[in-house]
C-alpha cells in the first residue's frame, strides 16, 4: 500500500517528471458535487459528532501549517480529491497542491501545503490521507504490472470488482497506473461468464442467444477459463 504522512518539516525533494501517459482518465471522476457528497459521507463515518482528541488537545484558536509528503516511491492518484477534503471541510483552509496525477513521486516528495484552522485540518488530515493512500496504492501497483508487459502488446484492463461506492475513484486510480477500463457497470456491455455458458449448455449457443438479442453497435465479450475455450 502507498502511504503518505503530513509533517511540519519543509520536504527536501521536489516531484519527479509526470508520467506520459495515452489516456485522459479525467471522465472516469465522478463530478465535483458528487465528491463533496462523499466527503460528507467519508466525514460522517470518521468524525461522527466530533473529533474528541483534537478538540481537547488542541486550542481552538490554534493554526497550523503542514506539508503533506510521501513515505516512498509511488504514483499520484487523486490528489485533487484529497485536497477537496481539506477544502470542503475546512473551507477557511488554503490548499495548495504540489504534485499533478501522474506524477511519479520519490520518497520525501511534498505533495501538498495545507494551512489554517488547526482542529479542521488535523480532523480532516486523516479522510484526505485515506483517499489519497487508496488511489495512489492503486495506481502504483497497477503501474508496476504495466511496466513489466510494457515491451509486449498485452493491454492491462480493470474489472467491475470495486469497493462498493468507490468504483470510479477506484478505475480513474487503475487507468493512471496504466490499466485501461473495461466496463463501467453492467450496462456498458454483454461479458458472457461460465455461469451464462453453463445454462446454454456452450460458447456457441451462448453466443447465438446473445447475438439475437443484443443492440447492433454493444460489443460481446466471452470470459474463458481455458485454451481450450479460446481456440
Amino acid at each position: 500500500m502507498a502511504t503518505a504522512k503530513s509533517t511540519k518539516k519543509p520536504a527536501a525533494k521536489s516531484a519527479a517528471k509526470a508520467r506520459t501517459t495515452t489516456i485522459d482518465a479525467t471522465f472516469l471522476l465522478p463530478p465535483k458535487e458528487e465528491i463533496q457528497i462523499m466527503i460528507e459521507e467519508w466525514v460522517a463515518e470518521d468524525v461522527g459528532i466530533q473529533d474528541l482528541t483534537t478538540n481537547i488537545m488542541i486550542p481552538a484558536n490554534a493554526k497550523a501549517d503542514f506539508l503533506m509528503n510521501t513515505r516512498q516511491d509511488i504514483v499520484i492518484a487523486g490528489i485533487e480529491v484529497a485536497a477537496e477534503v481539506f477544502r470542503h471541510m475546512v473551507p477557511e483552509a488554503k490548499v495548495k497542491v504540489l504534485v499533478k496525477d501522474g506524477t511519479v513521486a520519490k520518497k520525501g516528495t511534498a505533495l501538498m501545503r495545507i494551512s489554517g484552522p488547526g482542529r479542521g485540518l488535523l480532523t480532516a488530515e486523516r479522510t484526505s490521507l485515506n483517499i489519497l493512500q487508496f488511489m495512489c496504492g492503486i495506481a502504483t501497483l497497477v503501474n508496476e504490472y504495466a511496466s513489466k508487459i510494457a515491451h509486449t502488446d498485452a493491454q492491462l484492463i480493470d474489472t467491475r470488482k470495486t469497493v462498493p461506492g468507490l468504483r470510479m475513484l477506484s478505475k480513474y486510480a487503475a487507468c493512471i497506473g496504466g490499466c485501461r477500463p473495461h466496463r463501467l457497470g453492467l450496462h456498458d456491455g454483454v461479458m458472457i461468464k461460465d455461469n451464462h455458458i453453463a445454462v446454454h449448455g456452450s460458447i456457441t449457443k451462448a453466443l447465438v442467444q446473445a447475438r439475437a438479442l443484443t443492440p447492433a453497435l454493444t460489443k460481446i465479450e466471452v470470459e474463458c477459463d481455458t485454451l481450450k475455450q479460446v481456440g
